[in-house]
C-alpha cells in the first residue's frame, strides 16, 4: 500500500519556476501540523501529525480539523482539540485511540520522536489487536496492515 499526497507538486524540468513561494501555504491544509501552520521550524514530527490526521479519518470516518474553508481549517489545527477517536468510534482499540491523540498533539514534543517510534507503536498495537481477535502471531511486516484492517472493520472494542 502506498499513500500519496499530490497537494504539493514540484517540477523537475529545467527553467521552470517552483510552484511554491515564500509566504504561501504549501501542502494540504487539513493535514498540516500546528507548527507548520504558524510558520515555525518543522521536522519529521510534522509528518506524524499528518499521519494522526489520516488515522483519525480512518477511525471515526471524518477528518479532525477540516472546516468550511482553508483559514477555518488552519485555525482549528492551532486551537481545537478533536473529540477522542474512541468516543466517536467505540469499536476502536483504546491503545490506537491514544496513539492517534498523541500524534495529533499540538506540541511536536508531545508526539512520538520519530517515524520509527510511531511504526514500532503501531506494530505493537497490531500484534495486540490480532491476538485479541484470536489470530496467530502476525509477522512484523504485516502488523500495520492488520491494524488498519481492524481499524476499518471496527472489530476490536475500546
Amino acid at each position: 500500500m502506498r499513500l500519496l499526497d499530490f497537494g504539493l507538486v514540484r517540477t523537475t524540468a529545467p527553467n521552470q519556476p517552483n510552484l511554491s513561494q515564500q509566504g504561501a501555504i504549501v501542502g494540504t491544509p487539513a493535514y498540516m501540523a500546528p507548527e507548520q501552520v504558524s510558520g515555525q521550524p518543522i521536522d519529521g514530527r510534522a509528518d506524524l501529525f499528518g499521519l494522526g490526521c489520516v488515522l483519525y479519518a480512518l477511525a471515526p470516518g471524518k477528518q479532525p480539523f477540516l472546516r468550511d474553508d482553508t483559514m477555518a481549517t488552519l485555525a482549528a489545527i492551532q486551537t481545537e482539540t478533536p473529540e477522542p477517536p474512541c468516543k466517536l468510534e467505540p469499536s476502536l482499540p483504546a491503545g490506537l485511540g491514544n496513539l492517534i491523540e498523541r500524534l495529533l498533539a499540538k506540541s511536536a514534543n508531545d508526539r512520538p520522536a520519530s517515524a520509527a517510534e510511531a511504526a514500532r507503536l503501531l506494530e505493537q498495537l497490531a500484534g495486540e489487536a490480532a491476538s485479541r481477535v484470536g489470530r496467530r502471531a502476525v509477522p512484523p511486516r504485516r502488523r500495520r496492515r492488520v491494524l488498519v484492517g481492524l481499524l476499518v472493520a471496527g472489530t476490536v472494542n475500546c
